[in-house]
């Protein structure tokens, strides 16, 4: 993602992103290196996993209510997240994550060029589901959005 030189001097009409820039140190490298592969007025639709999510505990406090952010936004360092899921249940696997800034991934598009076309939420939650279950905290916090980008004409 951050070095997308076999691709240089093509042009593409649209680059579609899943969430994956949790594992890079440095969006807006990223978003210069899409923004290098479009076509004027190409389009680039992302989707980002919410950095609050990367952010919290991975599971309560016992006997806690609310959720807790224990993690700092620390430009180019990664933090641990394990897959935990409620109540304890989950894999265990620790995963390395990169908490990037909203003025990063979402100001860093102008930046890099692109122009932000759309934003949009995915939110699923319920807030009636088992407290700590990944369903109740999407009640209240969004784990997802989608950016919708264009490459500016000149």
């Amino acid at each position: 993602m951050l070095d997308l030189s076999t691709l240089h001097g093509r042009d593409f009409d649209l680059v579609y992103q899943a969430v994956s820039a949790c594992y890079v140190p440095d969006v807006r490298r990223l978003y210069g290196e899409v923004a290098r592969v479009l076509r004027p007025n190409g389009y680039y639709r992302v989707e980002h996993w919410n950095p609050v999510h990367i952010q919290l505990a991975d599971q309560p406090a016992r006997g806690e209510e609310g959720y807790r952010i224990v993690r700092p936004q620390v430009p180019g360092r990664a933090v641990p997240w394990s897959g935990g899921g409620a109540n304890g249940s989950g894999s265990g696997t620790i995963c390395w994550h990169y908490v990037h800034p909203l003025h990063d991934l979402i100001g860093g598009l102008g930046d890099a060029g692109l122009e932000l076309l759309r934003f949009a939420e995915l939110q699923r939650g319920d807030e009636a589901a088992e407290p700590g279950s990944p369903e109740h905290l999407a009640a209240y916090l969004p784990p997802f959005f989608t950016l919708l980008a264009r490459r500016r004409a000149s």
